[in-house]
């Protein structure tokens, strides 16, 4: 299982290049529903049919929100380049509030996941488990902020992705390091 897991996160990698290097477009879109599917490796969700149709699913959902940051960061980029600190500040807060609603629910699909609820049950347990997780998220959002400023060589579409990877590598074994296993856990160790 570990070389299997090795030889995805390789052709992942490989993908990223190409797609990135060759700028098509669409080519981030494509990459954000790819590590979607790559999560199931990561956070050891149970790897079947029906949890790869979830995660499709969620990754359409997830889609419209990434959009929006997209769009959002490009205007922080463009207001920093013109010394807009007016601008400048109220386009960071929505970026913030935009990357924690991204990270929220693309990593916490991970956390709630069983193949007993639908996609409709994942969401509102992510939305019930908020208030215990809110620092976790918070310091993800800022890891992923950082990221993204971080990779400003690669265009902004794809230093999303690349923040986005990382912060589901970051989350895992923050995770781990707390000992969260699923949301009941979580709720438990967090009263």
């Amino acid at each position: 299982m570990r070389e299997l897991k090795i030889k995805h996160y390789s052709l992942f990698a490989a993908s990223f290049l190409l797609l990135w290097l060759a700028d098509i477009p669409g080519g981030s879109i494509l990459l954000i529903v790819l590590w979607q599917q790559m999560g199931l490796y990561l956070w050891q969700t149970e790897f079947s049919k029906k949890s790869q149709i979830d995660c499709l699913l969620h990754s359409l959902t997830l889609l419209p929100m990434f959009f929006f940051l997209g769009a959002v960061a490009s205007f922080v980029n463009i207001y920093l380049r013109e010394f807009n600190w007016m601008l400048l500040i109220f386009a960071g807060v929505l970026h913030l509030i935009v990357a924690f609603g991204v990270l929220l629910f693309g990593i916490s699909f991970f956390l709630d996941y069983s193949t007993e609820k639908n996609i409709t049950g994942i969401f509102l347990e992510n939305i019930q488990q908020i208030k215990f997780r809110k620092f976790y998220f918070f310091k993800l959002t800022l890891f992923f902020l950082i990221m993204t400023l971080l990779l400003q060589l690669l265009s902004v579409d794809y230093a999303i992705v690349a923040a986005y990877v990382l912060c589901h590598i970051m989350g895992k074994k923050y995770q781990t390091k707390l000992g969260y296993v699923s949301s009941t856990n979580l709720t438990v160790q967090s009263t």
